[in-house]
């Protein structure tokens, strides 16, 4: 597997602060310049999605170094941030406080730490995706299968999530994808999270593997994320719409996920089909299908999927539903 990875690295030439750098030189990393108003005070421009679906600058995932004890002022001017986060491990991500923010889309903090890391939401990269596999493998309801590769040479991969002992033709299929937007790094936390509840050993979630196969998928686009775009992949592309082109106007990606879902719908239609994204707004939304573009049954199945999971969890309300036309162009809408 070859892979390329273009490497930023930006010295800020000060006489009193000269040790103060900037750079994104790793996975997912994304600077494109850094202006120096003064010692302490900078301007970050994030670097835009390339490609006919590019133009995206929200993602930015960056170190700064030579900071400890110095009272450092950016600003991020071409990001839709509101608070960033930040990182003196590169694990363990905070965001930055109401007073750390005085103006949205800046902040001003006197680090402890020589190092920080600063990112537009928690990252979640590709390698880290693949530890943590390496830890699901290991459990005896998970099976994990290589679709195909990516322009750059990365697996689109799949786990098959279930409990193996009991025959597929006796089960529902249930499909989930995340990561087509590479800056939605919450979609992966949520899809660790529920293939972290399937395999908890809980009465109810075995109940749900004799009764259910799961077929999972973390990144449907990982070039994107590798390379630390916002929502386009590799090549420039936007996955999410790219489902009903021409083939050769499809990306390789979406080849490949189509194959495997029309191989798996044939066998038996999905019952249950979810597309894991995040937003920038500081509340959730949960969106359905419109009648208009479904049917009244599909409607009301939707409508009821929505209410079991909105009901007694804080992070929804009611009034977070969303509706919009299904179309096939999208995944679902292709399916």
């Amino acid at each position: 597997m070859k892979i390329f990875l273009y490497s930023l690295f930006i010295i800020i030439p000060s006489v009193l602060f000269a040790q103060i750098s900037f750079d994104a030189d790793f996975e997912s990393g994304n600077l494109k310049s850094v202006e120096t108003i003064n010692s302490t005070t900078f301007n970050i421009t994030t670097q835009a999605d390339l490609g006919v679906d590019g133009g995206s600058t929200r993602w930015f995932y960056f170190r700064i170094s030579g900071v400890k004890n110095k009272n450092i002022n950016v600003t991020f001017t071409n990001t839709d941030v509101t608070k960033a986060m930040y990182s003196y491990d590169n694990i363990s991500f905070t965001r930055f406080s109401d007073d750390e923010v005085p103006v949205s889309g800046s902040f001003q903090k006197t680090f402890t730490q020589d190092t920080v890391y600063l990112a537009y939401y928690t990252p979640y990269t590709f390698s880290y995706l693949q530890e943590r596999i390496k830890e699901w493998q290991t459990n005896q309801f998970v099976l994990l299968d290589t679709l195909g590769f990516t322009p750059q040479g990365l697996p689109i991969q799949e786990l098959t999530v279930t409990d193996f002992t009991i025959p597929s033709t006796e089960k529902k299929t249930i499909w989930i994808h995340a990561r087509t937007h590479p800056s939605e790094t919450p979609s992966s936390w949520h899809f660790d999270g529920i293939v972290q509840e399937l395999l908890s050993n809980k009465e109810v979630t075995n109940y749900y593997l004799t009764q259910f196969e799961f077929h999972l998928i973390p990144f449907t686009n990982p070039d994107g994320v590798y390379y630390g775009r916002s929502r386009v992949n590799f090549e420039g592309i936007n996955l999410e719409p790219n489902w009903d082109k021409s083939e050769d106007a499809t990306s390789n990606e979406v080849k490949i996920l189509r194959a495997r879902m029309q191989e798996l719908n044939d066998e038996k239609p999905f019952s249950v089909f979810l597309n894991l994204h995040s937003q920038a707004s500081s509340y959730c939304t949960f969106w359905v299908h419109s009648s208009f573009s479904t049917s009244s049954l599909f409607y009301t199945r939707e409508h009821q999927f929505s209410n079991l999971n909105i009901s007694d969890n804080p992070y929804f309300l009611q009034n977070d539903l969303r509706e919009s036309d299904l179309k096939p162009r999208y995944p679902e809408g292709w399916l």
